[in-house]
């Protein structure tokens, strides 16, 4: 919605669509969150290993903090992402990467006069790189339009209904698809978390192998879906 408004040249429409996916990001954090506690509560009959059922308590139950910054994050990478400005959410990531390293190695074993916290360190360190990817985009946000003057700060607030219907018209069902897709990995980690730790972090490192080559068609697939939006927003169907 964000790059047809783009391409059509309405900048205070890409505002408006920013303001209702911001909204609607806040929002259902709340559902999320709620349906998180409840798998939550369900670890200690989910059959996991011993040793590793006390670490996934103390894991997940710290990056739930960082829901809210994630949703938002994602509501303004795609603002972003629509008007093809795409380098401050490249140096987000990469520098997000950078820090949840630099974060994990002080708060797991503890560097710098920090407690070595272990798994709950690892934990912190997404809250604290999530956070972080928020605030630079917002910044980068700011800066743009401050820089092109095109009116984000003075936008209306006035929130619609039949924005908020576009966004789940169109949302629900990619989300859905999303959450079929991610939910079989996330299947497949729970029932490694049924093995020893050893075999349960081969199996994680498996998956992070498999996601990162996964990572080049679904950027080219992003990519793809922001010029076609483009395009339909200039009414350059040949384009």
């Amino acid at each position: 919605l964000v790059s047809q408004a783009h391409g059509a040249g309405d900048h205070r429409d890409c505002h408006r669509w920013l303001v209702h996916g911001v909204v609607m990001g806040a929002a259902l954090t709340v559902p999320i969150i709620a349906v998180c506690l409840g798998v939550l509560a369900f670890f200690p009959h989910a059959g996991f290993h011993p040793d590793v059922a006390p670490l996934l308590d103390g894991y997940f139950g710290i990056v739930l903090w960082s829901t809210i910054p994630l949703l938002l994050y994602a509501a303004v990478r795609r603002y972003l992402q629509g008007m093809h400005v795409v380098a401050p959410i490249a140096f987000a990531l990469v520098t997000a990467n950078l820090l949840n390293a630099a974060a994990n190695w002080t708060l797991i074993h503890g560097r710098f006069g920090m407690p070595a916290l272990g798994v709950p360190g690892a934990a912190w360190a997404t809250v604290i790189s999530r956070v972080y990817m928020l605030a630079v985009l917002v910044v980068a946000a700011w800066w743009i339009d401050r820089a092109g003057n095109t009116g984000l700060t003075t936008v209306s607030r006035t929130l619609s209904r039949e924005r908020f219907a576009r966004l789940w018209r169109l949302g629900f069902p990619a989300a859905s698809q999303v959450t079929l897709e991610v939910g079989v990995f996330g299947l497949a980690t729970a029932l490694a978390g049924r093995l020893d730790p050893v075999s349960s972090a081969a199996h994680q490192i498996a998956l992070n192998i498999a996601g990162a080559s996964f990572m080049v068609p679904l950027g080219v697939a992003s990519a793809g879906a922001v010029r076609v939006g483009n395009r339909v927003g200039a009414h350059d169907p040949q384009g």
